[in-house]
């Protein structure tokens, strides 16, 4: 179908007559007619107006099949990979270079492009080899240059971000470390931790490493002893009452095996109390009264650990964070606030009058925003 033709079509479709289209885009209705009729053509720039007016894309309104024309894409970047993975790494290049040459706007095949200029290019030469750096050097640009277009027009996320973890790769090897950071820090934390580690050097790159482990730490933690309250898809939840239990003692131990001398910063500190305020839940729950006090009383001990060291930061001394600082971003009052929301629950009234629930409720109070 010709372009006059689906400009027929679709004015029909939504009941838009010749002299309306006209009025919209500012031409004659002649025109349009013209167009229909396939004795002219509308001009390039008036392309995304239409577009835009029938709702459709661009392609469409060429008469291009989208479905058809993304398989055939899809296609090629898979026949690419074989060849790739074969050790025919020139020959998927040469794929992927003749495929733009019809679809010039494909961001998946710039994307190829991009990844197998990189890899195919000659490894990287020794500093005193000058030539063999500038032909490496000119590679780089030629890769950055691909990757600033796709980044100038790509909208998915996927192929975004996978060409700015390597561009700041080589930023940071032709000595642009500021656009190195630059691109890194458009990216979500969970990349963005990955892309510095290759941009950063010596002692910052050292410190970036134990603040992504740190932060590892933190997170599985607090995902590992949360998991059994997860409700699942008929409604229950995952484990049993001793299995939550195990799994919060597994938290325990994440913590005391990457800080084996018990030093471990605000945000675990943290992480431990509440997770003992869970432990003693669960006891309670299951009908254990001693050991519901014992982490009731390690509640108290964590956050009272917490509230008195409650500085900036925190500078840890284990061997995998040695001279790591922890930077504290959350006061006692916060803390002291969720753990005695934590133990408000009807699952505590059995502790209530307990000489350990009442220290622990009046430390928290102490340092509670809102004491009621």
């Amino acid at each position: 179908m010709t372009i006059g033709a689906t400009i027929k079509k679709l004015r029909r479709e939504q009941n838009i007559t010749q002299e309306q289209l006209a009025e919209f885009l500012g031409v004659t209705a002649q025109a349009v007619s013209r167009w229909e009729t396939g004795t002219a053509l509308p001009d390039i720039a008036q392309l995304p107006a239409l577009a835009n007016i029938f709702n459709v894309s661009s392609d469409q309104l060429l008469g291009i099949d989208v479905d058809t024309k993304e398989a055939r894409i899809d296609t090629i970047t898979n026949d690419a990979s074989v060849k790739y993975w074969a050790g025919q790494k020139h020959e998927a290049l040469n794929m992927i270079r003749n495929a733009l040459k019809e679809y010039p706007n494909s961001y998946k095949l710039m994307r190829d492009l991009f990844i197998y200029t990189w890899v195919t290019a000659p490894s990287h030469p020794q500093l005193d080899d000058e030539e063999g750096m500038a032909k490496h050097h000119s590679m780089l640009r030629e890769c950055l240059d691909i990757g600033e277009k796709i980044l100038a027009g790509c909208t998915d996320n996927a192929i975004r971000y996978r060409v700015i973890e390597q561009m700041c790769h080589m930023y940071a090897t032709l000595g642009n470390n500021d656009k190195a950071l630059e691109l890194a820090n458009t990216m979500p934390d969970s990349n963005r931790s990955e892309t510095l580690l290759g941009v950063y050097h010596g002692t910052q790159r050292y410190r970036h490493w134990q603040s992504v482990l740190y932060s590892t730490c933190n997170f599985l933690m607090n995902h590992v002893y949360v998991l059994p309250f997860v409700q699942i898809d008929d409604g229950t939840n995952p484990y049993t009452f001793d299995e939550a239990i195990h799994l919060a003692h597994k938290a325990l131990e994440i913590a005391n095996i990457m800080c084996e001398d018990g030093n471990f910063g605000h945000r675990l500190i943290w992480r431990f109390a509440d997770i003992h305020s869970t432990l003693a839940f669960l006891y309670t729950r299951n009908g254990d009264t001693d050991a519901a006090l014992k982490h009731l009383q390690l509640t108290t001990k964590y956050f009272t650990e917490y509230a008195i060291n409650d500085s900036d930061e925190s500078v840890l001394t284990s061997l995998v964070f040695r001279g790591y600082k922890d930077v504290n971003f959350s006061g006692a009052a916060d803390l002291a606030e969720q753990l005695l929301q934590a133990i408000a629950g009807s699952a505590f009234d059995t502790l209530r009058t307990s000489t350990i629930y009442c220290e622990l409720e009046e430390e928290l109070k102490k340092y509670a925003s809102v004491n009621d």
